[in-house]
Order: structure tokens, then sequence, then C-alpha cells
């Protein structure tokens, strides 16, 4: 019974002195309030004899496990982008047209990031296109632009988004009916006179294949109908259609960059270009630019006389000078061979490129004189494609 007596008189002193500090802290009011409570925070509680003997108290955790970030793999920066300074007469180059605009104006930057003689003025927005004016008008905005002689030659790329119905006089016209040609043609007729009829020169660049048979017939058809209209007007029509199609003539994602490597050329959408396929276009219209832009700042009109070996006359020395071959039979269409492309996005083969790039015809102002440019031509009966003879 003393043992018991004495036991529990040891234990109650260790736990009256365990806890003195807080009991005199509550009765007296020594030291600080928030102070303690952070240190409390802070530190875990001792555990006293009394928990040791009868459990209870809290229970110290261990350690959470270090965190081990994996090191990133070191690699080089980057080369620094060339800062080349434009010169105050450099020729400006304006690129219209829809998201292919902007792709393109980028590719060209970089094209031509070393050349002080030229800077390239992105004029591309995103969702545009000749359909809707109510949400873009196009034949507007270059009127502008032609007013304030803010470009010196101007590209367009447009119409993947043209595929929908166009509201005319409070009525909806559907998608690629004869109607809605008539309509489709007057605006980009209307966007090609604004500038030709100001002396500057305008390359219309055609839309490439599409992954989806059904947009690639219906922007094939658009695009036949945008080539139409840039040749009447008298302005130049580069197709590219064949650039980006494999060995059967059909959609292809990838193909060869500009330096002849297979690379992606094509986004996952089927429909926009990479940055490679926008640099390989980039290259195809650097040749036909070649026309009007000769360095050092200054522009000039190449015209070629598309009667050049005919009966109608013409310097057939002045026409080879200018890189176009004898098109002395303007109608005529080389035989078609089998092929999955649509009849619409035929390339016209009129042109032979000095530079060995096939590139599309640079019909000028004289021909559109000819009168007779495309009437008439039908699709052969045995095939629904033609394809230019490579160069």
């Amino acid at each position: 019974m003393l043992r018991r007596l004495i036991l529990a008189v040891v234990i109650a002193m260790l736990v009256v002195g365990d806890h003195a500090p807080v009991l005199a802290q509550g009765l007296f009011g020594f030291g600080n309030n928030d102070q303690q409570q952070q240190q409390g925070a802070q530190q875990p509680k001792r555990r006293t004899l009394f928990d040791m003997l009868f459990g209870g108290g809290d229970q110290q955790q261990p350690p959470p496990p270090p965190v081990v970030v994996k090191p990133k793999k070191a690699a080089l920066p980057p080369p620094p982008k060339p800062q080349t300074q434009k010169a105050a007469n450099a020729t400006r180059l304006a690129v219209f047209g829809d998201t292919m605009a902007v792709d393109l104006a980028a590719a060209l930057d970089r094209f031509y990031t070393d050349d002080p003689n030229i800077v390239v003025v992105n004029q591309g927005v995103g969702n545009s296109g000749f359909a809707r004016p109510d949400y873009f008008d196009w034949d507007k905005t270059v009127a502008d632009q032609v007013s304030k002689n803010s470009f010196d030659i101007a590209v367009m790329i447009v119409g993947i988004n043209d595929k929908q119905t166009i509201r005319q006089d409070g009525a909806s016209v559907k998608a690629l009916t004869p109607d809605w040609d008539d309509i489709y043609k007057a605006r980009v007729a209307a966007f090609v006179s604004a500038v030709h009829g100001a002396n500057k020169p305008l390359i219309w660049v055609g839309l490439p294949p599409m992954a989806d048979d059904t947009l690639n017939t219906a922007l094939s058809d658009i695009s036949s109908i945008q080539r139409l209209a840039v040749f009447a007007g008298g302005a130049d029509f580069l197709d590219i259609y064949d650039r980006f199609v494999d060995d059967n003539g059909d959609y292809s994602a990838t193909g060869p960059d500009i330096n002849g490597n297979i690379v992606k050329l094509r986004k996952d959408d089927g429909v926009r270009l990479t940055a490679a396929g926008a640099d390989k276009l980039a290259f195809y219209l650097s040749q036909q630019l070649k026309l009007y832009y000769h360095g050092g700042g200054d522009t000039g009109l190449v015209v070629a006389d598309a009667l050049a070996g005919t009966d109608a006359g013409g310097r057939a020395d002045d026409a080879a000078a200018s890189g176009f071959a004898d098109v002395s039979s303007v109608g005529a269409l080389p035989t078609p061979k089998s092929s999955t492309r649509p009849w619409g996005a035929s390339s016209i083969c009129a042109r032979s490129n000095p530079d060995g790039v096939g590139a599309a015809a640079a019909v000028t102002s004289s021909l559109a004189r000819l009168g007779v440019w495309l009437s008439g031509i039908t699709a052969p009966a045995t095939s629904s494609r033609r394809v230019c003879p490579s160069p």
C-alpha cells in the first residue's frame, strides 16, 4: 500500500513539473500567448512519463520523403535570330488572306530575314474569307490599304473558310451553286481590280490539297473560281497544288522540304501548313516574286508578251528574256494523267521557270486581253485531273 502511495506521488510530481510553465502562464499571465502558441505549433509536444506508462500524447510523425526533382537535360541555346536592319526604302510585301496567309507571312519573313531591301507585312486575318464580308470585308480592306499606299507588292491566299452560304441582298445563296460562283467571283475580281488598278503587282496563291476528300473538292472549285477572276483581272496566279501531293497525285502530310528532306508539311487538321510546309511555299513564291522584286528596295513590272510566237505578233526575244515559253497554243492542254485531283484545281502550264522551279503560269494583263483565256476549255472525259509535267 505504501509503495503504491509513493508511486502515485512521484507520478503526480512529474505531471505537475511538466505542466508547471503552462499553469504559471495561465494563473499569473507570464509570457507571450501568441509567441507560445507559435512555438507550440512549430514544436511537437514532449511525451511525459505518464504518457509513456499509460499511453496517449501526440505521436511524432515520420518526416515526409524528400522530393526528388529530375534535372532537365542540358542543351545549347538556339542561335539568335539575325536582326537585319531593313532599308528605309525597302520593298513592302503585304500578305493578305486567312490563317494560311498568317503562316505564309511568317515563312516569308524567315526567307527574307537577311535581305535588308524587302520587309514582309503580315495582313492575314484568321477565319476570314470572301463568303462573309459581315465578319471581315476584304474588298473594303484592300481598297483602304491601297488608298494609304501601305504596300508595294501584294500576295493573297484565302479560301479555306469560304465553303459556306453567302448572304446577298437579304437572300441566302448555297455554296458552290452557279449564283454563288458568280457572287464569289465578283468579290475576288473587286479585290484584284483594287490592287491592279493602283499599278501594284498581285500574286494570288492557290490552295494546297486537303486531307478530307469532300473539302478538297470544294476548295479546289473555289480555287478555280479565284484563278479565273485573277487572270481576268490581269494579276498572277500561283498554283501550288502539285507541290503538296505524293507520287500518285494524292494528299500527303509529308514530303520533301526545301532541303530535300522528308518532313511533315501539313498540320494534323489536314488543312494548314506546318512551318516546314510554309517555308516550302515561301520558296516557290519567292521565284514568282522575282518578276517584280529585284532587290535594292525597288519593284518593277515585267510584262511578258503572251502572243509571242503567234501570228498576232509580239517579240519572241522579249518573251524568252522574261522566262516565258512559246504559248502559241494557249488553249491546248497537256495530255491528262490518271490521278485524283479535281479538275477545278488544275494548273496552267504556260510558263517555264528559268531557275528550274516549276511555278504556275504567271499571266499578265496582255494575256487577259487575249479574250479567250480558258474559254471553251472543258475537262477531258477520260480523267478528272490534269497534271503539269514536272520541270
